[in-house]
Parts: structure tokens; C-alpha cells; sequence
């Protein structure tokens, strides 16, 4: 063809017929009308092969003929598996990863119907000689099981098309929404048509996670998502909602902060957190969670309060996010609207604790209680609020007593939990004064000797800032705990002095003192008074009855710095510790 007649084509239909004619079995005049009534391989291959070969004025002009790909789309759900491979993938390399069709064209070309048509291909069948019999009357219609390969090879195909059209900025039909859905004009009402065509698409692998996906590239379209999503949600002992739960944690999972960082910073603090509740935490979905027997169940408690947990986490994210962005004063107005729908929509302490002794054969006890307390320890870290220890019906000492019980050879991580929770919501519990404390801190102590690990450690440093003992000091309880390793073996009767030793420090913190300045007075200058270590040494081995007289209190808290801290630096760490 000479150039005029390539400038041409778009308008002259018959320069198309003559360019096909070479290449047909038989010479006829293109007609649209008849390809529709002729719908078969032949016509498909010829199609695509024009596709393949073409030069773009030609490929644009054909997406220009209405009906042509709806014609083609159309009938592939009773074709064979091959055909249907070659169809699309042809269409993704030629027209949808091909730089030179532009998203104008693809919008036209991958119209409503093709698109509803290319995703009916998840539910393919097999070959109409396959799904069906004989339709003469009196046989029965014969059914065949397509082959599982084939069927799974057509749904990646139609998969990964529907992954580039409908997640890909570059080469699909998506728009980013600068309000996120919040705009009175719906950017992506295309892809509101694939959302639309699936049926429950948290049932399918392949559907459920091109819904994740498209709500990923366009969060503005995750509220149709959670309207559909609703009434599965509805709490009931079934698969199917488990299922439908499992869809929403990778849901959430997908909404994370990174979905619209690029236009957070032109969104007012009111709209940001009513997008973070419309994506991670939304309102209808708390509330259809939350209604009926779920807190009375202890089935249903369980995963409703692990769904809780994961949209909470994100949650926590958006506010970081949101800290690192926005003013202090827009900061603010955020953290105190998200808290407030927090404090509205989700359950408190009080309501997750109750009846936490029921039984329930498909529940595991402690893993019960260990997402309960995974969820509290989330709302500490974000919503202050929905956390309430005072209340008659939640007695800690009882809780503590049953995770100790129903723990057997866990590692005490979940106690451990329990504990720095508890620590921070009534740290006068915890004083060295009180049964508590001679109960939790040895507990603690055996787990760190045991574990060495960062939560123990961290539970400790609380509990030793908590009695006061290390006000001026706070940099030596590093020394204190961590000595513990020191130790080759931490004997019951090692970890009571410790717990001994600072109960009693904390009830006669004047007259330890006073000893103190005793023994410092001392040493001041006198050359007859005695050395420190000579001092220690005597309280220690009970060499001098005047000396233990006169500095009992001393003695725990230097038998115990023996025994945790080598000999060179016993005394020193002692004189270090007290300025002396």
C-alpha cells in the first residue's frame, strides 16, 4: 500500500477489504453483521493474525470498527482452550502493552461489554462439545469434567490480562482520584465494572485477588468493595465466613498508608481520617462485625477480634504516616478523629474479657487469649481509651493464674504480654510492696534467664523504673538485669534474693540510705576507718557483728551484686553505683 492509501484507511472501509482479501479462505466483502453470526476459530485466527502483522494506522483504524472486538470477546467462553489464550494474549501484547494505542483508544476498545465478556472467562467450561450432550428429547444431557490444566491455563491468561488492564497506570484504563473516592465524580467507572461483574469474588483465588489489586491502584473503589463484602461478613460459625474474613485481612492488608501518599499532603486532617476509616476501618463492616451473639460466642469473638487486630495495626500506620506529613496542630485534629471513631466502633476491654473461661471445642484457650491481648496492646499503642482495668469483671491476678494454667510448656511470652500491659494501665500494682510484685518478678526473671529476649528485658526495666529504687540512676538497670546472664545456672533461691533485696530496699529506702552515708562518712579521710571492700567483705561473710549490726539492710544488695557481677568489679560497680 503507497502511503496516501495508509493515510486513508481509516476512512475507506474498502481498502480494509482489499487488504484482507489475499489472506481469506474465502474472497467476500468484510461485513461486521456476518462476523457476529459466523463466530468461529477461523475468523478469530484471521482477526489476530491482522493484529499481529498490521501497521498501527491499520490496528487503530480496525479498534475503530463498533462491534468488532465485542464480536470476537463474545464467544470465546465456548471456544477451546487455546483459542482463548491466543485471543488474549494477543490482545495484551498488541493492544494493551502497546505504547502507541493510547488509553483513549483502550477506554473505547475495552468497553463494558468486552470487559464483562473477558471476565466470564474465569468461569470457563470447556468447549461447548464438551459442556453438553445431545438435546434430543427423552436423552439426558451428558456433562464432561474439563480438564483441571486447561482451566487453570485460560484462567491465568484472562488473570493476567485483567491484572494489566485494571491494576497498571501505564498500560491499563485506571485513574488516580485526588479524593479518594471522597469526589462527587467517579474516576474509574470502568473498573467499577469488572468489581461489578464479579460475582462474590472472595470465594475464587483468581477473582479475589484481582478485587485486592484493583482496590490497591484504586482505593476510591474500596467502598464498593465493603458494601459488597458486607452481608458475608455477617458473624456466623460457617467456612463461608471465614473465607470472607480471610478476604478482608488481605483487603486491609493491601489499603496500607502507601496507597495515597501520593496526594495525602493536599487532603485536610477531616478528610484524611475519613478516608483511613473508609479503607481500614469502615463503619459498616465494625458494625455488622460487632452486632448479634459475636461477644457472647466465644468462636466468633476469636476471629472477629484477629480481623480487629489486623485493621487496627493499619490503622497505626496511617497515623504514623500521617505524624511524619502533617503539621502538629493537623496532627492532632487526625489522631483525635480517627480515636474517637475508634472509641465508637470497637469493642473495649471490658467486652473482650468477658466469659474468657468459656469453653469452646474449635477454640484454643491460649491462642484465645493471646489475640485478645494482641488487641489490647494495639489499643494502648493507639486508642487509650477502649482500655478499662477497673472494672469489677476483670480481676488480673485470676487471668494471669488461668494463662499459667492453660500455658503448659509455652515460654511465658503470652504472661509476658499480660504483664507490660497491665504494668502501664496501674503501675501501683506492681510495687515492690504488693503480693504482685512477689509474684510477677520472679516469673519475669526466670523467663529472661531463660529466654534473654527483648520482651522480658523490657518488661523488667519497667517494673525496676516502676519502685523508684533507680530514680537517679535509671542507666544501671541495664547492669542489673543483664548480669543475670552471667550467671551460669539461676537458681529459685538467686532470683528471691533479688526479688528480697529490692522489696526491701523499697520498704526501708530511709534507713538504706542512711547506711549508705554511713559508709561513705567513713571513708572520708579517716585513716583508721576501714576500706570499702574490707567494709562489704566483713557484711558479707559476717565477720564483724558490729559491722552487720550496723549495716544489715547493706547486706542483701552487695551478696547480691556477688553473685550477679564478677569479683574485680563487685566493689566497683557497688562504689560506682552509691557515689562512694
Amino acid at each position: 500500500m503507497k502511503n496516501k492509501e495508509l493515510a486513508d484507511v481509516v476512512d475507506d472501509t474498502n481498502v480494509l477489504e482489499e487488504e484482507y482479501e489475499p489472506v481469506k479462505k474465502k474472497p467476500k466483502t468484510f461485513s461486521i453483521k456476518e462476523f457476529r453470526k459466523n463466530l468461529k476459530s477461523e475468523n478469530i485466527l484471521d482477526v489476530l493474525g491482522t493484529f499481529q502483522e498490521l501497521l498501527v494506522k491499520i490496528l487503530l483504524a480496525l479498534l475503530e470498527k463498533r462491534g468488532l472486538l465485542t464480536s470476537v470477546v463474545k464467544g470465546l467462553i465456548h471456544d477451546d482452550a487455546d483459542i482463548i489464550c491466543m485471543t488474549i494474549d494477543t490482545l495484551r501484547n498488541q493492544i494493551l502493552e502497546n505504547p502507541l494505542v493510547s488509553k483513549t483508544v483502550k477506554m473505547r476498545t475495552f468497553n463494558t461489554a468486552v470487559i464483562k465478556d473477558v471476565v466470564q472467562l474465569y468461569n470457563w467450561k470447556g468447549p461447548v462439545s464438551l459442556q453438553k450432550g445431545p438435546k434430543k428429547k427423552n436423552e439426558d444431557i451428558v456433562v464432561t469434567q474439563v480438564d483441571p490444566v486447561l482451566k487453570v491455563k485460560v484462567s491465568d491468561c484472562v488473570h493476567q490480562f485483567l491484572l494489566t488492564l485494571c491494576t497498571s497506570f501505564k498500560y491499563g484504563v485506571i485513574f488516580r482520584d485526588p479524593q479518594i473516592g471522597l469526589g462527587r465524580k467517579m474516576q474509574n467507572n470502568l473498573i467499577y465494572t469488572v468489581i461489578d461483574s464479579l460475582d462474590s469474588p472472595w470465594k475464587h483465588s483468581y477473582a479475589s485477588e484481582l478485587v485486592i489489586k484493583i482496590c490497591g491502584a484504586c482505593p476510591d473503589l474500596a467502598k464498593t468493595v465493603w458494601t459488597n463484602l458486607k452481608p458475608s461478613l455477617e458473624p456466623r460459625r460457617t467456612e463461608q465466613w471465614l473465607v470472607a474474613l480471610k478476604f478482608m485481612k488481605n483487603l486491609v492488608k493491601e489499603l496500607g498508608p502507601s496507597r495515597i501518599e501520593n496526594c495525602i499532603k493536599e487532603l485536610t486532617p477531616q478528610q484524611l481520617a475519613q478516608i483511613t476509616q473508609m479503607l481500614v476501618a469502615p463503619t459498616q463492616i465494625l458494625k455488622i462485625l460487632l452486632e448479634g451473639e459475636t461477644f457472647s460466642d466465644k468462636y466468633l469473638k476469636y476471629h472477629t477480634s484477629h480481623i480487629l487486630t489486623r485493621c487496627i495495626e493499619l490503622v497505626e500506620l496511617y497515623l504514623k504516616s500521617a505524624e511524619a506529613i502533617l503539621t502538629s496542630e493537623n496532627y492532632s485534629t487526625y489522631k483525635n478523629l480517627i480515636q474517637a471513631h475508634l472509641d465508637r466502633n470497637f469493642p473495649n476491654s471490658t467486652l473482650l474479657l468477658t466469659n474468657y473461661k468459656a469453653k469452646d471445642e474449635l477454640v484454643d484457650d491460649y491462642n484465645f487469649l493471646d489475640v485478645i491481648f494482641q488487641l489490647l496492646s494495639m489499643y494502648q499503642k493507639v486508642c487509650p481509651q477502649l482500655l478499662d482495668f477497673t472494672s469489677p469483671s476483670i480481676n488480673f491476678k485470676k487471668i494471669l493464674d488461668y494463662t499459667k494454667k492453660i500455658s503448659q510448656d509455652k515460654s511465658g511470652i503470652l504472661e509476658i504480654k499480660i504483664v507490660k500491659l497491665y504494668l502501664d494501665q496501674d503501675p501501683v500494682a506492681f510495687l515492690p510492696n504488693t503480693q504482685l510484685f512477689e509474684q510477677i518478678l520472679p516469673f519475669i526473671l526466670h523467663c529472661y534467664c531463660k529466654l534473654h529476649d527483648d520482651a522480658s528485658y523490657r518488661v523488667l526495666e519497667k517494673i525496676f523504673l516502676n519502685t523508684g529504687i533507680f530514680q537517679w540512676c535509671e542507666a544501671e538497670i541495664s547492669i542489673w538485669i543483664t548480669s543475670l546472664t552471667n550467671i551460669e545456672k539461676c537458681t529459685d533461691s538467686i532470683i528471691q534474693l533479688f526479688t528480697n533485696t529490692l522489696s526491701l530496699v523499697f520498704e526501708k529506702s530511709t534507713l538504706y540510705f542512711t547506711e549508705l552515708s554511713e559508709i561513705k562518712a567513713s571513708l572520708s579521710g579517716s585513716k583508721k576507718s576501714m576500706d570499702l571492700k574490707e567494709i562489704l567483705e566483713s557484711i558479707a561473710m559476717e565477720n564483724d557483728t558490729k559491722i552487720i549490726r550496723k549495716y544489715s539492710l547493706i547486706k542483701h544488695t552487695y551478696m547480691l551484686c556477688k553473685i550477679l557481677m564478677p569479683e574485680k568489679r563487685t566493689c566497683e560497680s557497688f562504689s560506682t553505683r552509691w557515689n562512694l
